[in-house]
């Protein structure tokens, strides 16, 4: 993946946790500010954007941990062991240009999916926090509940999206390995992975 495109990746995954942290800080400092940073809010667009690249890596990061022992698991499935899945990638990524690109859109996606389902977390938090130490009546429950629910709907949507990513990748790459012919790697005790179609 080139540079521009990795910066724009983590841009859209830390714009969310930008989101997650203003409601945070509008929930516990109110919002009176506003209006003063909206008269100079060209000046903040070079730092509000470096703020979401730093945001993106910690988020990244992070989500990375949290799907890591799933993820692995599925891999470990479908290659026999870890080391297996990462020889037949680097074997994919460094023979044939074009499924390394397909691989890498893929790997992409999966990122900014497992990314925004952190963020909807952070996101659906500050929110609530933010509804019912700032609002009142029904405008508070409407934020609440409404945006609540919205967000809850993101994030179910972006979990399953990175399940269903993280199989896809598994079955491209186990489709690349046949057509490029690269040899099955034997998995722990000698065996083999495991015949039949990639655990979804």
């Amino acid at each position: 993946m080139n540079t521009t495109a990795l910066f724009v990746e983590l841009l859209v995954i830390g714009a969310g946790a930008v989101i997650a942290v203003v409601l945070a800080i509008v929930g516990l400092c109110g919002h009176e500010w506003v209006p003063l940073v909206k008269s100079v809010e060209w000046l903040l667009l070079g730092p509000l954007l470096a703020i979401s690249y730093v945001l993106g890596i910690v988020v990244d990061r992070l989500a990375d941990d949290a799907f890591e022992v799933w993820i692995d698991k599925r891999r470990t499935n479908t290659f026999g062991t870890k080391d297996a899945y990462h020889q037949t990638r680097y074997a994919v990524l460094s023979r044939h240009e074009a499924l390394r690109f397909i691989l890498e859109y893929g790997r992409s996606r999966l990122r900014i999916a497992r990314g925004w389902t952190l963020n909807c977390i952070m996101i659906f938090v500050a929110m609530q926090a933010y509804a019912f130490s700032r609002l009142e009546g029904s405008t508070r429950w409407q934020v609440a509940l409404i945006g609540g629910s919205a967000i809850l709907l993101l994030g179910l949507a972006t979990l399953y999206t990175t399940t269903q990513l993280a199989t896809t990748e598994l079955k491209k790459l186990k489709e690349f390995q046949k057509l490029l012919g690269i040899p099955i790697t034997v998995g722990e005790n000698g065996a083999h992975p495991a015949d039949g179609p990639t655990p979804s």
